[in-house]
C-alpha cells in the first residue's frame, strides 16, 4: 500500500493507492502495474507522465466518482476479443469501456 502523495516511477506487479485528507497521489515518472491497480482513496494525477496497464493486468478495482486517474492512460491489449474499462476521469469521472470483438491481423 503506498501513502504518499507522489508515486515513485516504475514497474510494480500490484498497486493498492490509499492517500489520506486531500491529497491524490501524483507520478513522477512513467509507471506500469503489470497485475491490479486498486484505487481505496484519492486519485491518480498522471501529469505529463503515463499510467501503462499491462497486457496481463485485468482491471483497475475500487474506482468511482471520486477515486480514478487523472491524465495519460494506456492498456496494452490482449489479442483476440476483450473488454476493458479505463478508469479515467478531469473534472469529473467519465470512465470508458473498450470491447475489443476480434482483431485483425495483416
Amino acid at each position: 500500500m503506498v501513502h504518499l502523495s507522489l508515486l515513485i516511477r516504475g514497474t510494480y506487479y500490484n498497486l493498492t493507492i490509499a492517500q489520506s485528507g486531500v491529497t491524490d497521489a501524483t507520478l513522477v515518472g512513467n509507471t506500469t502495474i503489470n497485475n491490479t491497480l486498486t484505487l481505496t482513496t484519492g486519485k491518480i494525477n498522471t501529469g505529463a507522465n503515463v499510467l501503462t496497464m499491462a497486457t496481463a493486468a485485468p482491471n483497475i478495482v475500487g474506482a468511482n466518482t471520486s477515486r480514478f486517474i487523472v491524465g495519460n492512460l494506456e492498456w496494452s491489449l490482449p489479442a483476440g476479443a476483450s473488454t476493458k474499462k479505463f478508469e479515467i476521469g478531469g473534472a469529473a469521472y467519465a470512465p470508458v469501456t473498450w470491447l475489443i470483438l476480434r482483431s485483425l491481423v495483416q
